[in-house]
């Protein structure tokens, strides 16, 4: 990885550190992902998916009536 520094305003300072407590992420990677999202909008770089992302695998109820919850390919 590389590094860059980004000056600040106070005002923008504050507002990366709320935003990032809000999301729960430290501000660096709150800053990372704000460019990275604008440089995907912008066509920049390419969309990366998530390497975790779920497809189509919804947790439901089991029909079993056991209370227990189990997944919709049970």
């Amino acid at each position: 990885m590389t590094r860059i520094t980004v000056n600040l305003t106070n005002q923008e300072r504050e507002a990366l550190i709320a935003l990032a407590g809000k999301e729960l992420r430290h501000p660096r990677a709150q800053a990372a992902l704000i460019i990275r999202v604008e440089l995907q909008r912008q066509g920049l770089i390419e969309v990366i998916k998530p390497a975790l992302a779920v497809t189509a695998e919804i947790t439901q109820p089991s029909m079993e009536g056991d209370g227990k919850v189990g997944t919709a390919q049970e």
